[in-house]
């Protein structure tokens, strides 16, 4: 009984120590088309957590969901080659707050680079884009807009300390190592996928510090980019992603 409450004493400090580390927490949305419905809500369930996983909950540290939307694009098919670049909400984003121009450079040569070392075409700045994710940072939740802000692919991430625009991309980066522990191409949809996903064509981030709820108290800094056209389509990966 000592040792087991030593234990989660221990896991309590530790977590209460990872915004000030500048640790951060990643969230994504997948997406289906009608076709992939039923198969795309059984794949994607979250596992039951066991052991450690569970204490972590507990405490508050587990922040990443799957959010899956039931609905089809309504912006054309990428396999047609369409590509209408309109926006349902034109004015309710006018000029972005923004992203300072260090940061706007960071995010998009950062999503470039990884791009080009995997065969993808780069992707070019939107400031609407960046508007909308701008509108969606301010409000400090980390959770998805879930088609608010449009028909958009959407990548968060969250931390704490100096958690800027390279950590908060590198963070969706860093999730190669689970593809290669998969054996690569797995069909696996996640926030390195969007960054990736060839039919993707403008990307828009920002970002907003102070942020509380997300760490407890601690102050956080909440990244989000937003992709047009959208990524991670279940049933579309091999023919977008090269890993």
């Amino acid at each position: 009984m000592i040792a087991r409450l030593s234990f989660i004493l221990a896991i309590a400090f530790a977590l209460s120590l990872l915004p000030e580390m500048g640790v951060g927490l990643a969230l994504q949305a997948r997406r289906h088309s009608n076709r992939a419905i039923h198969s795309s809500r059984s794949a994607h369930k979250r596992k039951r957590c066991e052991g450690v996983e569970c204490w972590l909950e507990e405490f508050g540290f587990s922040k990443a969901i799957d959010v899956n939307s039931d609905h089809s694009h309504k912006h054309g098919n990428s396999h047609q080659g369409q590509d209408p670049y309109q926006y349902s909400q034109e004015d309710q984003y006018g000029g972005p707050d923004g992203p300072s121009n260090n940061d706007k450079e960071i995010y998009l040569q950062m999503h470039n680079k990884a791009r080009a070392e995997h065969g993808a075409p780069p992707l070019e700045w939107d400031d609407r884009l960046a508007a909308a994710a701008q509108s969606w940072a301010d409000g400090c939740v980390f959770e998805h807009s879930t088609g608010q802000l449009g028909d958009f692919g959407e990548n968060l991430s969250a931390g704490g300390g100096n958690f800027g625009a390279e950590a908060a991309v590198q963070l969706w980066l860093d999730e190669i190592a689970d593809h290669q522990s998969y054996g690569g191409d797995d069909g696996r949809l996640d926030h390195l996928t969007q960054v990736l996903w060839k039919g993707s064509k403008r990307v828009g981030c920002a970002s907003r510090s102070g942020c509380t709820g997300i760490f407890g108290n601690q102050p956080t800094t909440l990244h989000v980019c937003e992709y047009d056209p959208p990524g991670n389509v279940i049933g579309q990966a091999s023919q977008n992603v090269n890993l």
